[in-house]
């Protein structure tokens, strides 16, 4: 299985747009979203020479990301945050890196 460098959790507009512009960059990404249409709609996105998986399940994310994982959070504020972490954090090693990125409205 490949692995990823990068992996973004929240495949909305920007956050799509971000590991699009990486993926173009060179990088291997991996997104999550609970909505399989997101997840599917970026998948289905990639252009060739693009290397991009998307997934609707923490799990499998986890695995496709190599180690030490850089993960990225791209959600709403508040319990989506909070429902997130708690489903990341069972697959979690030591080293691993979350970061949370809040947007302004």
């Amino acid at each position: 299985m490949n692995k990823y460098n990068f992996g973004i959790v929240g495949l909305g507009v920007m956050d799509r747009n971000l590991l699009l512009n990486m993926a173009d960059n060179g990088f291997a990404v991996t997104g999550l979203d609970l909505e399989p249409e997101k997840a599917e709609s970026l998948q289905s996105e990639a252009q060739d020479g693009q290397d991009i998986k998307t997934t609707t399940h923490a799990e499998e994310f986890m695995e496709l990301l190599q180690q030490p994982r850089s993960i990225m959070l791209l959600v709403p504020a508040g319990k989506p945050v909070d429902a997130t972490i708690t489903s990341l954090v069972p697959f979690f090693d030591e080293d691993d890196i979350i970061s949370y990125t809040m947007g302004l409205i």
